[in-house]
């Protein structure tokens, strides 16, 4: 009996290593890159959700908490980190996000030396902005835009004609066919199964008005630091809530045209730090997303990819004035008076 025992352990044991290999297996490692101005938050962002990976590992049983020093280094041309990837929200983890950060469009020739073509499958582009700096928003947006239009372009030409399709198509089926989580009455989320027809049908859907005008091929998402920061403007009167209003307008807008997904964030007030991070290993590995689009609450603004329209902004504001008309940078009201 003893013996017989010993044997299902053993067998146990292997059950659980070979199930692990193999989610391991189903994981290949992806690229986030990640671009933006100096101090607009995103090492600091990155830091953070490091430790917020590495704790839930740690808390799971499943893994030792990583030992984490400072993110980046400021005197670098392209910097380097990582994210750990887990199978689920309490996981162990499966493979690690390798992450690259460029503070100046000039240097984007080194994200060239480390990004293969054939690694385009598994990367995602991020362009960080600061709302603590709403006047640098209107110049530093399209700025990195064309930087990563110039960047993916020149990479994804080097791959054969089929695959740069295959890429395209992908991003247009994601944008067409994204649905908005459910969840039972236990507060668990409902797997949807689509059936042949209903997903063929989606997939012939026009994109609508300005919607993925520039296909790169692979996710986007703008991502918003310092969103705490925002709430300055988010007053009673009709000026500063305009200026509010007006910047979701413009930021919506851009990321349309390249179907990419938008979110507000904060290090300091911990929002929507788990929701960017569930949405990158979403988006990288497809993996369940469980948080919902939030249009109205300025703070924790999360518009993914898909779930965005013309007609959608058009009712949200009107107007197509220049930001500077609602915000001006401190240093120009300061040299006015002068």
């Amino acid at each position: 009996m003893a013996s017989k025992s010993t044997n299902e352990e053993d067998t146990s044991m292997w059950d659980e290593i070979l199930a692990s290999a193999n989610r391991k297996n189903a994981f290949e490692k992806g690229t986030l890159i990640l671009l933006g101005d100096g101090d607009c938050g995103k090492k600091t962002l990155i830091g953070a959700l490091q430790k917020t990976t590495a704790r839930a590992i740690r808390d799971s049983g499943k893994g030792e908490l990583v030992k984490l020093g400072e993110v980046g280094s400021k005197a670098a041309a392209l910097d380097n980190s990582f994210l750990s990837v887990r199978d689920d929200p309490d996981g162990e983890e499966v493979t690690k996000l390798s992450v690259w950060m460029i503070n100046e469009p000039e240097n984007q020739h080194l994200l060239k030396t480390v990004i293969r073509p054939e690694g385009l499958a598994n990367t995602i582009c991020c362009i960080a902005l600061d709302l603590s700096k709403p006047w640098t928003i209107e110049e530093s947006l399209p700025k990195w835009l064309e930087v990563l239009t110039s960047l993916i372009g020149e990479i994804k030409a080097k791959l054969p004609v089929e695959e740069r399709d295959n890429l395209e198509s992908k991003l247009k089926h994601y944008i067409r066919c994204y649905e908005e989580p459910e969840f039972d009455e236990h507060g668990r989320l409902r797997k949807k199964v689509q059936e042949g027809d209903e997903e063929s049908a989606k997939s012939e859907l026009p994109l609508g008005e300005n919607v993925l005008v520039s296909n790169l091929g692979v996710p986007v998402v703008v991502v918003c630091t310092k969103s705490e920061e925002i709430s300055q403007y988010d007053k009673s009167k009709d000026s500063e809530s305009s200026l509010v209003l007006f910047l979701q307008k413009h930021l919506r807008e851009c990321c349309l045209t390249f179907g990419a997904s938008l979110i507000f964030t904060s290090v300091s007030k911990n929002i929507n730090l788990d929701n960017f991070y569930e949405y990158l290993v979403h988006r990288l590995y497809d993996r369940p997303l469980r948080h919902k689009t939030q249009y109205h609450e300025h703070k924790k603004l999360f518009i993914p990819s898909g779930r965005d329209s013309m007609n959608l902004i058009r009712g949200f504001t009107k107007g197509s004035e220049s930001l500077q008309r609602y915000v001006r940078d401190p240093r120009y009201r300061k040299r006015k008076k002068q």
